[in-house]
């Protein structure tokens, strides 16, 4: 006859029957060391010393807008007869470049009469102010000897300042006729400067142009390239003109570390120029970059105006831990002078030292 302790352990036996492979495993310890060691890790990195960077994307282009990439637009109405050049030619400074013509062949001519009339009437206007001023003259005399009246030298007086305005009216019409016969002459367009043509207007000689259209575009040669970013408005507050900048063209290999620029590879370095007072159309602020003097970019032939280019500014160093933390909630920043004091605020009042007040930024302007 069984026991109850018997009955009882038959019964434990059938109900935790995988009791036996409840054991802990091993690796349990093991990867919660890992975990420790990886937080420590991550802990100690937080306290390593970071290089701030502001990131931009932008393009290739020139400091002096003469040197940018140019419209060559026609100067006067037509239609366009002969091109010199295609898509791609090298010009030189007075090279032949396109030649317009008049929809009307005769409108020249017809100006050639127009300024002839005009000049004929200029010289007859200038006669008769002559005369004019002459017979005022005479009149002043008589007057002044009483053999006049005084109504007779006013009208003479008239009579010469009607003749000077006719006169002038005269010669500003026969310029304005002399100009326009200028424009229309001048139908051969010529380079200015050295450079290439990068694409040309599609057309033919029976389709009609109108003053200031698009004929060709032009990129003048230049030996001073420069890169224009685009730069987040919150960072803007810690771009200051001749900071250093790690540059990333298309085209060209490289590995960029942000906090790192020492170990970075196939980038180029650039110095801050010129920073925009005002916000772009794309929301940005435009910041102009230039070749640092001890480096070297690529050359025209690889680095052509309009590459896309990734920039990062290098503002200050700081500790890891806390440009996550900036980046990660938008802190505000601390703008410092020389005498490392914080100063961010337009129109601040202070205390002069003879105990007054004044406004040391309308003080500056003046």
């Amino acid at each position: 006859m069984s026991t109850n302790k018997d009955r009882f352990d038959n019964h434990d036996k059938d109900i935790f029957e995988n009791i036996d492979g409840t054991t802990i495993s091993k690796l349990y310890p093991r990867f919660s060391y890992l975990l420790i060691i990886l937080m420590a890790f991550g802990i100690l990195c937080m306290f390593l010393p970071w290089i701030q960077t502001s990131p931009g994307n932008g393009t290739v282009t020139t400091l002096h807008p003469e040197d940018r990439l140019q419209q060559i637009v026609a100067p006067v109405g037509g239609r366009v007869i002969k091109w010199y050049v295609r898509d791609g030619s090298r010009v030189e400074s007075g090279d032949k470049i396109v030649e317009l013509a008049d929809i009307d062949p005769l409108n020249i001519q017809r100006l050639n009469t127009e300024i002839e009339a005009l000049n004929d009437r200029y010289i007859a206007a200038k006669d008769a102010t002559s005369l004019a001023l002459l017979n005022y003259n005479r009149q002043n005399k008589l007057l002044a000897q009483g053999l006049t009246s005084r109504k007779d030298m006013e009208a003479a007086n008239i009579a010469y300042r009607k003749n000077i305005g006719d006169q002038e009216y005269y010669k500003s019409l026969l310029i304005k006729s002399q100009a326009s016969l200028s424009r229309q002459q001048n139908q051969l367009i010529y380079a200015d400067r050295a450079g290439y043509i990068v694409n040309t207007l599609s057309s033919s000689q029976t389709k009609i142009i109108k003053a200031g259209d698009n004929l060709a575009t032009f990129a003048p040669d230049t030996t001073q390239l420069a890169v224009e970013i685009y730069i987040d408005g919150n960072d803007i507050p810690l771009i200051k003109i001749g900071q250093s900048v790690r540059l990333i063209f298309d085209g060209w290999p490289s590995v960029q570390f942000s906090g790192w620029p020492s170990v970075s590879i196939g980038t180029f370095p650039g110095v801050v120029k010129v920073i925009d007072y005002a916000v772009s159309a794309n929301g940005g602020f435009r910041v102009i970059i230039i070749p640092d003097k001890n480096s070297l970019w690529p050359n025209r032939n690889y680095l052509r105006l309009g590459t896309q280019v990734h920039g990062y500014i290098q503002i200050s160093q700081v500790k890891l831990g806390y440009e996550l933390w900036r980046q990660l909630n938008g802190f505000p920043i601390s703008i410092k002078d020389k005498g490392g004091k914080s100063d961010p605020y337009y129109g601040l009042e202070t205390k002069s030292s003879t105990g007054g007040s004044y406004d040391k930024y309308e003080e500056a302007d003046k």
